[in-house]
């Protein structure tokens, strides 16, 4: 079996599954982040707010690194 034959090919997927990928990964990562760091029920909201913000925040910088070294243009 190749090694190559697992493996995900981002450069290939259409736009759609990239932005699902991407918010996916972005979102689950900054809600694991959130709820370590504030490790409380307590605090849901808290963890919910700083998810939302920093996802947002994390998105553009990902779409603006991704527009500026796609090397199709």
């Amino acid at each position: 079996m190749s090694y190559e034959y697992n493996t995900v090919n981002f450069g290939k997927a259409n736009i759609s599954q990239q932005v699902t990928y991407i918010l996916t990964m972005v979102v689950a990562h900054h809600l694991m982040l959130f709820s370590l760091e504030i490790f409380t029920v307590e605090h849901i909201v808290l963890i919910l707010k700083s998810t939302l913000f920093s996802s947002i925040f994390s998105l553009i910088i990902i779409h603006s690194l991704i527009l500026l070294f796609n090397r199709n243009i």
